[in-house]
């Protein structure tokens, strides 16, 4: 019996005084307590009853038997010792599950939650970048799986999937031509985990939107409790490719850089021209070309790994022709500035405007007509009906108004077309400043004016150019009116320097193209990552293909976005995105961490539960078999 008081010694042991092995294997160390029940349950085996001694009736059973004493003998002790053992690791089992046996794991394997963050941006398609990190996620998804894709912004394109779907999702992704936006994407991560997720971020780690460090998304991320694991696939790529592209309507500039350690020599080809180029390790190279007509590609012929950049793309606006209409009772108005500021617009721009004029009370078909112009009207001449078709138009078809200041101008009933409101006669010579940066004024001269009206903008009007005296009299207005516009331009003829500048016709250009929604280079060229929204439905064809209709785009690849009434260009206009050949390393020390491999409990109560359940199953069956019942 020295082995049965062993055990009770050890069991003592442990109860009286826990120890470093029970605290570091029990969440409840004070459960082991319950290890005292094996003392009476050993007790009570080993008080047995006597055997009842009764006289053998029969010499010849006793000689039937006389061979198998012994074997009985043995087989019965160890039987009984059978059920002994079944009913001791009960009680030892019930008793350890009271203490909360556990086991220290991975914390990565008890996640319950996937979270994807997988980096599709312009620098992935370096090298096998993407590809890499494709397979690394597919071997890291769960039962339910968010999947968040970076660009220069984020976006969540599954939430909560089957590991079939998430798998199914991933293989159909394809990199896009954006910068990256890494701490957007984790704090997006951030609203989808909790205490049981894990979040794979796979990426090059090269961060080149956004201001914010991302790594202060991971440690909130962290601090929530889910597990992080970093997967990074940057290795270094040589890359020699256009960085940037600044387009003007006459002359555009190009800059090409070389990421390498060493000299390159390469190609640029524009329409029909080529330049050849020597760069230096790390050097730039500004290069200006005449800014071709339509849409064109700038191609970069390098050998490299990074191709996305070897390509630019130009769209300016096709020749097209404007009519408007001067509704005016001055015979002098045909050779007004205005009419030889657009002549010279007709001469030197893609933009025709043939200006027609009718004499008030006379008038026309004024429905083929996307631009009205009234200045000096004889204002007992023109017809009411006149002024009430030029506000339907504008309102519904999108025409644009032009309304000029002239004696009696605020007698006549404009409904609310006007942007500004008479307040009294102008009384002396005034500057005339710039309130707001706007593309439409900028390096214009409005210089003086030494008569016009004073008056006050309304509600919602954007005043593009004002005077310095005490009122800030609009000179430059201009007002939404339903799908059109209207610009009060305050200037009279004859009183003013403006018309002498040579900014003059600049000014009506970039105006007539404005109100006539006429795009401009600013407005047909965009960095890849740009969004475009429109107050209707529109369709668009899209640079790899296909056609959407759309009121809201991203301009997520280079290429051409070809609308109904012009083509945008979109083209990648990153230093940082195409520094694939080079990375900060201290931050990516930093950012990848000592590699450490976080754990936590896994509780084995149930485990232990389920195993006492089954003892007394067997037990049961035991005991059945035995025929004790």
């Amino acid at each position: 019996m020295v082995w049965w008081q062993g055990v009770i010694a050890g069991a003592g042991e442990l109860v009286s005084s826990p120890s470093r092995f029970a605290t570091e294997h029990f969440l409840f160390p004070a459960g082991l307590w319950a290890l005292l029940a094996l003392i009476p349950f050993i007790i009570f085996y080993l008080i047995r009853p006597r055997p009842k001694h009764e006289a053998i009736p029969s010499l010849m059973f006793i000689l039937k038997d006389m061979g198998k004493t012994n074997v009985n003998a043995f087989l019965r002790n160890f039987l009984r010792d059978i059920l002994f053992f079944l009913q001791l690791f009960v009680i030892l089992l019930l008793a350890l599950a009271a203490a909360k046996p556990f086991v220290e794991v991975p914390k990565v394997s008890l996640a319950q939650e996937t979270v994807v963050v997988l980096d599709v941006s312009a620098s992935m398609q370096a090298g096998d970048r993407f590809e890499r990190a494709k397979d690394a996620v597919l071997d890291t998804l769960g039962k339910e799986n968010t999947v968040i894709v970076v660009k220069n912004v984020a976006e969540l394109v599954m939430e909560e999937g089957d590991e079939t779907s998430a798998k199914e999702l991933i293989r159909s992704l394809e990199p896009v031509e954006t910068t990256t936006n890494l701490y957007d994407a984790l704090i997006l991560a951030g609203d989808f985990v909790g205490e049981s997720s894990r979040v794979v971020v796979a990426s090059d780690f090269v961060n080149t939107a956004g201001g914010a460090n991302f790594e202060t998304a991971l440690q909130a991320i962290r601090s929530k409790g889910a597990v992080v694991e970093l997967i990074d696939v940057w290795e270094p790529v040589e890359n020699v490719g256009i960085i940037d592209l600044d387009v003007r309507e006459d002359e555009s500039t190009v800059w090409v850089k070389n990421y390498n350690d060493r000299p390159e020599r390469v190609v640029l080809r524009v329409s029909n021209t080529s330049e050849e180029l020597l760069l230096g390790p790390h050097a730039t190279e500004l290069v200006k070309f005449p800014t071709p007509n339509g849409v064109n590609e700038v191609v970069l012929e390098a050998d490299d790994g990074f191709v996305v950049d070897n390509k630019a793309y130009v769209s300016t606006p096709v020749e097209r022709t404007v009519r408007a209409l001067m509704i005016t009772n001055n015979p002098q108005a045909k050779q007004g500035f205005l009419q030889l500021a657009f002549d010279l617009i007709g001469e030197k721009t893609a933009t025709k405007i043939v200006l027609d004029y009718v004499e008030p009370p006379s008038t026309t078909d004024l429905s083929q007509y996307s631009l009205f112009i009234i200045k000096d009207v004889d204002v007992s001449l023109l017809l009411p009906s006149v002024v009430k078709e030029i506000g339907r138009l504008v309102r519904e078809e999108g025409a644009a108004l032009v309304v000029m200041p002239q004696e009696g101008l605020f007698a006549i009933d404009f409904g609310n077309l006007l942007p500004v409101r008479f307040v009294a006669e102008g009384e002396s010579r005034l500057n005339v400043e710039l309130p707001i940066k706007s593309l439409l004024t900028e390096d214009i001269e409005f210089g003086q004016a030494s008569k016009y009206f004073k008056t006050s903008a309304l509600p919602g009007v954007t005043v593009l150019a004002r005077g310095d005296d005490d009122v800030q009299t609009p000179m430059v207005a201009l007002k939404k009116v339903g799908a059109g516009y209207v610009l009060y331009y305050g200037f009279f003829d004859g009183f003013s320097t403006f018309p002498l500048d040579n900014t003059y016709p600049v000014f009506w250009k970039r105006m007539v193209d404005f109100l006539t929604n006429k795009p401009d280079v600013n407005t047909l060229n965009y960095p890849t990552g740009t969004q475009l929204s429109f107050d209707k439905l529109v369709r668009v064809r899209l640079p790899k293909g296909g056609v959407v209709e759309t009121n809201f785009i991203s301009l997520d690849n280079e290429g051409l976005y070809e609308f109904p009434d012009r083509v945008i260009a979109a083209t990648l206009r990153s230093d940082r995105e195409s520094s694939v050949f080079t990375r900060d390393e201290e931050a990516g020390k930093e950012r990848l961490g000592s590699g450490e491999v976080k754990k936590q409990p896994l509780e084995l109560t149930p485990w232990f539960i389920v195993a006492a359940l089954l003892l007394l199953f067997l037990e049961l069956v035991y005991i059945k078999f035995r025929g004790d019942c």
